[in-house]
């Protein structure tokens, strides 16, 4: 009668003790090609929730209206859906498109249709500084990081720093 309940326990134990999975594993499946993340960018469950705040956070645009997301749509695949869109700070008629955000992270060449921006950390600072796209600087978008306690925080303790800089920020919406 001892032998069916220990094979029970012994059933119960092994198949509770799967395998220990990171984040990444999790978000980025094996039947997915490997995604090279920066090493000093680490991929975390918190790094990659604080990139989805800013990138939804429309305090990052000079006229506090606009975000990431205002133009890359999560229900358009990250897309604005338009040829060229003119929700950009001046109202203009951008002179490129929304691309599409989905699967980024396997680009391997120059970002942009110019190539222009080597990585997915440097993407993020041309549509924040474009005077037709969110028209922000640096201190900008520094002094609005600052001045918002959790933004200011989540950077020091995610990023083992005692500043609050655009970099930080560049590096969480990129994951």
């Amino acid at each position: 009668m001892r032998l069916p309940h220990f094979g029970l326990l012994l059933l119960l134990v092994l198949t509770s003790c799967k395998q220990e999975t990171s984040y990444e594993q999790e978000v980025f499946p094996s039947a997915f090609p490997e995604v090279q993340i920066p090493s000093d960018n680490p991929f975390t469950k918190e790094t990659v929730a604080f990139g989805k705040q800013l990138f939804f956070e429309k305090g990052l645009s000079k006229n506090g209206l606009l975000s990431c997301g205002s133009c890359h749509e999560p229900e358009k695949y990250f897309t604005d859906g338009k040829a060229l869109s003119q929700i950009g700070l001046s109202h203009q008629k951008l002179e490129r498109h929304s691309p599409s955000l989905v699967n980024l992270a396997y680009a391997t060449n120059g970002l942009f249709w110019d190539g222009g921006a080597k990585n997915l950390e440097s993407l993020v600072f041309a549509p924040l500084f474009h005077p037709d796209e969110m028209g922000n600087d640096t201190e900008g978008v520094e002094r609005f990081l600052i001045s918002n306690e959790h933004y200011a925080n989540s950077i020091m303790r995610l990023y083992d720093t005692d500043e609050v800089k655009i970099q930080y920020a560049a590096k969480a919406i990129a994951q």
